[in-house]
């Protein structure tokens, strides 16, 4: 009996405003699995369990042969409180600041307006992530193969007022602005990112043990990690 063919090809790209910690437990960007919740650790296709859970492979069809996945592309970002902008304000604020200070004029009325940009700036956050993935999976009655690739980024960036940046700008602004140093501001934004790339080969059986079956996955993979703070 000829075995049918089924060859599968996805191409997901999206761009959704979730936050950082829902999609936190998986690594990787599968349509499926993202709109079940992330839950492709019990529910995967076979031709993307590499992914997930590779016990998985062993649930392919009886029609089922060759399947790949070739790319799988997402992304996500949460920025509630627009860090971009808001930093790209302050920089204008703190170079406006910086001119009065040096020219000795306008010193009170720029740090008033430098101190509020800082306090709608401080303890926002905004989280970012990318990913890519593509699977070859072939399944087999004794064995049960695939090969995948897999990339994942994030970054996250903090804003970090102090306290003590806010009350120094609040006594400038209340007086005549003579003797600032600008060196006792200290306030920044922090940013950390990782990149994390797999490359393995997932392999799973079926057995049977009492009456009941049961799948056995495994991946043997190089693992690739690059991060820092910036």
């Amino acid at each position: 009996m000829m075995m049918n063919k089924h060859i599968t090809r996805t191409l997901i790209a999206s761009a959704v405003l979730f936050s950082f910690n829902s999609t936190a437990a998986t690594s990787y960007f599968e349509a499926r699995n993202d709109a079940m919740g992330g839950t492709g650790v019990a529910s995967s296709n076979y031709g993307v369990a590499a992914l997930a859970n590779p016990a998985l492979l062993t649930k392919a069809g009886v029609k089922d042969d060759f399947s790949l996945l070739l790319p799988s592309v997402g992304a996500q970002l949460s920025d509630p409180g627009n860090i971009t902008d808001n930093a790209d304000k302050i920089s204008d604020d703190w170079k406006a600041f910086d001119r009065a200070v040096d020219a000795q004029s306008g010193i009170p009325q720029t740090a008033a307006r430098l101190k509020a940009r800082l306090q709608d700036f401080r303890h926002t956050h905004a989280d970012a992530q990318v990913g890519a993935s593509a699977v070859a999976a072939l399944p087999g009655d004794t064995l049960a193969a695939a090969l995948m690739l897999k990339t994942f980024g994030a970054v996250s960036v903090d804003g970090k007022v102090s306290d003590a940046d806010l009350n120094y700008l609040e006594s400038i602004a209340n007086s005549n602005g003579q003797n600032v140093d600008k060196n006792r501001l200290t306030s920044q934004a922090y940013a950390r990112a990782a990149l994390v790339t797999d490359v393995g080969i997932a392999q799973a059986t079926e057995l049977e043990t009492a009456g009941q079956k049961w799948s056995l996955g495994f991946t043997p993979k190089f693992v690739s990690v690059q991060r820092g703070p910036y």
